[in-house]
């Protein structure tokens, strides 16, 4: 029961932050590339996942010296594969367009919205595989 409870807390912190993250690349995507707003949101985003982390593993939000190195080299990992992932597909936008129209016929109409899909489908895969098991088994183990 312990578990899930750190895993809830720490999926509502990475929600959180994840929302912060989508509404500031956004925002930014108005005036610079997508892919510079994304990585700016990016650091923001950690700066605030740090502190949720934190409350969700350790029950505070103060700073602990052994996480905090921790936290920000998990986060370079995170960030980094965040980076690449949405690069990669902002680089590949014909394809991924192509691929999910086969599968989502009305997808059209909400095409400006491409980069935020992107960075949402991203953002979960990178959670699930790269940032939930790092934090919860290296950064934050008991």
């Amino acid at each position: 029961m312990k578990e899930l409870k750190k895993m809830f807390k720490s999926m509502v912190g990475g929600t959180t932050a994840t929302i912060i993250f989508i509404m500031v690349s956004f925002a930014l995507d108005q005036f610079m590339s997508a892919k510079i707003s994304t990585g700016i949101a990016l650091i923001i985003g950690a700066i605030c996942n740090f502190f949720m982390q934190q409350k969700a593993f350790l029950n505070t939000t103060k700073s602990q010296g052994d996480h905090s190195w921790k936290f920000f080299v998990s986060e370079f990992f995170v960030l980094g594969s965040s980076q690449y992932g949405v690069g990669y597909l902002l680089d590949n936008k014909k394809d991924a367009e192509i691929y999910i129209e086969k599968r989502f016929k009305n997808i059209k109409k909400y095409e400006k919205y491409f980069n935020t899909f992107i960075r949402l489908f991203i953002a979960g895969l990178v959670f699930i595989f790269v940032s939930f098991p790092i934090r919860r088994y290296w950064v934050f183990a008991a």
